[in-house]
């Protein structure tokens, strides 16, 4: 302990062996519902009835999802995940888990973040604020027939390349 507290690095691998050695585990309450999306990728939308949270999983995603039984070690999901799809992605598979666990979907024995923790400069806290602020997301449901009737009704010439080049010579005219 008294080596952790004089040295980052050694801190740092400790905490890092320490949540390898999890083992994560779904919270109850949690219902799993299969989705197609739009474009023909098959998804899982978790529900926390609870709380009234979503969490979207990939196919991926949810392959994962259904092995967090508590028994099994990050290291052995990362083990697993290589040999049921041949890609070797830890940081994508911890990035997973930690935002399952943030939004309350799955329960797991981590250490709590104590100052021997690696902490990101604050001009990185500074930028990821500033880009969160700035970078507005915005979902429209119920869009898709007005915006076909719209389509459909001349706005494709819009997107014609005669009309392309006409956008592109205002723009630079306007330089």
């Amino acid at each position: 302990m008294q080596l952790m507290a004089t040295d980052r690095r050694v801190a740092s691998a400790v905490l890092e062996l320490f949540r390898l050695r999890d083992r994560p585990q779904k919270a109850p309450g949690n219902v799993a519902v299969q989705q197609m999306t739009s474009h023909g990728e098959q998804v899982v939308i978790l529900k926390d009835l609870a709380r009234h949270r979503y969490f979207r999983l990939s196919g991926d995603g949810w392959q994962l999802w259904q092995r967090l039984d508590g028994e099994h070690s990050v290291y052995d999901l990362m083990i697993q995940q290589l040999r049921a799809t041949r890609k070797f992605t830890p940081q994508a598979l911890i990035d997973l888990l930690q935002r399952l666990a943030a939004a309350g979907f799955i329960r797991s024995a981590r250490l709590a973040e104590t100052d021997l923790a690696d902490r990101p400069a604050w001009w990185l806290v500074v930028a990821a604020w500033l880009t969160r602020a700035f970078t507005w997301k915005v979902q429209l449901t119920g869009c898709d027939g007005w915006v076909s009737r719209l389509y459909a009704g001349g706005a494709r010439v819009l997107f014609t390349r005669p009309a392309l080049v006409l956008f592109s010579a205002v723009a630079v005219g306007r330089f």
